[in-house]
């Protein structure tokens, strides 16, 4: 029960009957991580529907616009009007949304191994959902040299990535000299999102997709998976990594 009160309107206390395996039943409440849809109109057409943890909204919004293509950079985004379970987004122009072939990502940044573990074994220190729901998923960005720029809970692993890429890109930061780290299996679905947004590297406590392999390795990305204190699976790109890669 701890973290309740502070995160009211992300979780509910739902009421459940705890089976105790002595022939009876006991009242009793869990936890549960909420999630919401949350319909998304582009110049007054509604465009798609997400579902989300209630928080962060425009920075899913923003985040999800750019990680997906639709536009190339937040000054086409001119306004997001957010109204109960809908985001209102005026785009300049009308050509949406952008589509074609995902970008290669173009990045000197140099991360040291410690620095990316460190980040990864983060994800559980910062998480205050998960603890009480076990719903949730996370991503937190990272400057090159370690620096927290932004840590994200959310239902969606996907949206995980499009808060953290909004947020970032709201408050002006280079995302060639950061990296993401993720508690989620990397799909290429999840690695077009990072490509499109122009984050050099990758890493995930969970396991790699072939596609996201394929993504990660055609776009230029650094893609680390089953990143633990102990160790890293290094499976793109590993120059980014130096200390790994100049020993090889």
């Amino acid at each position: 029960m701890r973290g309740w009160f502070a995160m009211k309107g992300m979780v509910r206390r739902k009421r459940i009957s705890l089976d105790l395996r002595s022939s009876r039943f006991e009242r009793s409440f869990d936890m549960v991580a909420l999630d919401a849809p949350l319909e998304i109109f582009l110049n007054g057409e509604r465009f798609t529907a997400l579902l989300a943890t209630p928080s962060m909204t425009e920075e899913l919004v923003v985040g999800h616009l750019i990680s997906e293509g639709i536009v190339r950079s937040l000054s086409t985004i001119e306004k997001v009007d957010l109204e109960s379970n809908r985001a209102y987004v005026d785009l300049a122009g009308s050509d949406f949304p952008v589509g074609g072939a995902l970008p290669r990502v173009e990045s000197n940044v140099k991360i040291d191994p410690k620095t990316i573990m460190s980040g990864v074994s983060a994800l559980g220190e910062e998480a205050k959902i998960f603890p009480l729901t076990g719903g949730t998923h996370a991503a937190a960005l990272y400057g090159y040299d370690g620096e927290l720029l932004i840590f994200v809970e959310d239902v969606g692993r996907h949206n995980t990535f499009d808060k953290a890429i909004g947020h970032a890109l709201m408050n002006g930061k280079n995302l060639k000299e950061s990296f993401i780290t993720s508690t989620a299996r990397q799909s290429g679905s999840m690695v077009s999102k990072v490509a499109r947004s122009g984050i050099p590297l990758i890493a995930a406590r969970s396991a790699p997709m072939d596609s996201g392999i394929s993504i990660a390795e055609s776009t230029g990305i650094t893609l680390i998976c089953f990143a633990r204190e102990d160790g890293l699976n290094i499976y793109t790109h590993p120059e980014r990594v130096p200390t790994v890669f100049e020993t090889r």
